[in-house]
């Protein structure tokens, strides 16, 4: 994904998120992201698309 790519990604979630949420909620996401994010730079958070043929993650069974 380009940096332009991740960047229009990235606006359009801030619109879906302001279309349904307060927009205090929407900065108090974002700050959190972002101190995530500086904490650990490993972070990604969008997940990477898969690779074809490639397992997908174990899931859990539900909890009852």
């Amino acid at each position: 994904m380009s940096h332009q790519d991740a960047k229009a990604t990235a606006q359009q979630v801030i619109r879906d998120l302001l279309a349904k949420h307060p927009p205090g909620f929407v900065v108090m996401v974002i700050r959190a992201l972002t101190r995530m994010q500086r904490a650990n730079p490993d972070i990604t958070v969008f997940a990477q698309p898969q690779k074809p043929g490639a397992t997908p993650p174990e899931k859990h069974p539900p909890r009852e």
